[in-house]
């Protein structure tokens, strides 16, 4: 008729994103897709209502994915009360009893750790191999996790041989645990995991139970 057609194009909402895939709101957590995470865990505009702890295949939680992307807004978000926020449990673990904290750790997402842990994380929690998160952070290699895990709290302790265990009346304990743990730096060439060690070292040496490095 000599006029053109106009196709206006549908506006996609943020969680249809995610539909495609098996656990649509893990994905959201992971991509740091705040406004979709919403969206699901509400049930609004139009999206399925999800819970904020679920679980996938893995027994991950969205939590724990965006703990592995440093997804530092959403982190806040599934942790904030209800009704700011998802009201969720920080210290959920997977099929491996690794919490949200195990998992930045391993990442070396030093925001994501520093976060969790002033959301009351459990920095003790021990993996199925008996190891907490600060250890993983020296045999990793992430000295700025190590500092951060350090300054979250006066208390470092673990369940296997390279546990040092520092608080104002243990702290002479952990000097002679601390011999063991050298024996494993020894092995290794990693700066960083010499570096975590020193920071454990020089925190035993000086019985700081202040939270702070010295």
């Amino acid at each position: 008729f000599g006029s053109k057609m106009v196709v206006q194009k549908k506006q996609v909402s943020p969680w249809e994103n995610y539909m495609e895939f098996p656990d649509p709101l893990h994905w959201a957590a992971a991509k740091g897709d705040l406004l979709a995470v919403r969206q699901f865990v509400r049930g609004s505009d139009g999206a399925p209502e999800i819970e904020a702890d679920a679980l996938n295949k893995d027994g991950k939680t969205p939590l724990h994915y965006a703990a592995i992307f440093n997804q530092l807004k959403v982190i806040e978000y599934i942790l904030d009360p209800f009704p700011h926020g998802a009201g969720c449990m920080v210290d959920m673990s997977d099929t491996n009893f690794l919490t949200p904290l195990f998992m930045a750790v391993e990442q070396g997402r030093a925001e994501a750790v520093q976060l969790l842990a002033k959301r009351w994380a459990n920095v003790l929690q021990t993996n199925l191999a008996g190891s907490t998160p600060l250890h993983a952070a020296c045999m990793l290699g992430q000295a700025r996790v190590v500092e951060h895990l350090l300054s979250t709290s006066a208390v470092i302790s673990a369940s296997d041989d390279s546990t040092i265990r520092v608080t104002g009346l243990e702290y002479s304990e952990g000097w002679l645990k601390l011999e063991r743990s050298r024996l494993l730096v020894r092995q290794s060439e990693d700066h960083n995991v010499v570096r975590g060690m020193q920071i454990i070292q020089d925190r035993i040496i000086t019985g700081s139970t202040d939270g702070s490095i010295q």
